[in-house]
């Protein structure tokens, strides 16, 4: 059971789980927050970075839309760095009920329209894209 909180970098460790989906047993890493800082990183961000370059098969980056703690360009620009672990990169957009739809689609627009990473605002169809891609790294 993870600690949540209202405030940036509320997870200090590694959170696992797992879901089962079509006979497939998924494992979930929820990692730490980074500041995209590589050349001074303390432990927890340490933790995070060597989860998503050497155990991940794939990357959920969140977005929070609210800009509570970064703001957009910043949140940007942090998934720009994470195409250097050449892993397959999927986009979800938190705190959805705290911003205007019309927020959500302006942001899809105006950074998703024309990128290769797929943004979702659902749960279950990432849960299923996320799924169709692992079953695809399995056949190559």
């Amino acid at each position: 059971k993870p600690e949540i909180d209202s405030y940036a970098f509320t997870t200090k460790r590694l959170n696992l789980g797992y879901k089962t989906l079509n006979a497939i047993k998924i494992q979930f890493i929820d990692t730490p927050g980074t500041l995209n800082r590589p050349e001074k990183m303390n432990v927890v961000e340490i933790q995070a970075y060597l989860a998503m370059r050497y155990v991940g098969d794939f990357i959920v980056y969140v977005f929070d839309l609210t800009e509570h703690t970064y703001t957009i360009k910043e949140q940007l620009k942090l998934l720009e760095r994470l195409k250097e672990y050449d892993k397959p990169l999927f986009a979800y957009v938190s705190k959805q009920d705290l911003v205007s739809q019309d927020e959500i689609d302006s942001f899809k627009e105006k950074h998703f329209a024309k990128k290769k990473i797929p943004l979702i605002l659902d749960m279950e169809k990432l849960t299923r894209e996320l799924l169709t891609a692992y079953k695809k790294e399995l056949l190559e």
